[in-house]
């Protein structure tokens, strides 16, 4: 089952946008290769959007903890919220 079998991209997308706007966290749905699809980018600070310009820090700290939280979620079936490397969560 695809992400998009249970809701549009665009509802999807909504839904990142009112986390965001309710907590001011960064909100991202993923698919099943582990990738955001909506295009939609609410970041709930500026220090996010800078790091990931950063190839090296994209890669050891955004990456790392996306594959990480991916099989977390994948394997317990659950969503899940973690740190990152960067002390933010």
């Amino acid at each position: 089952m695809l992400m998009t079998d249970i809701l549009p991209v665009e509802a999807w997308a909504a839904l990142e946008q009112e986390i965001f706007e309710t907590f001011r966290v960064n909100a991202h749905v993923y698919n099943d290769k582990g990738a955001p699809f909506t295009g939609h980018v609410p970041y709930g600070n500026r220090f996010c959007p800078a790091l990931r310009q950063h190839r090296q820090a994209a890669v050891t700290i955004c990456a790392g903890v996306n594959q990480a939280l991916g099989m977390e979620v994948r394997e317990s079936g659950q969503a899940a919220v973690t740190d990152c490397d960067a002390g933010l969560m």
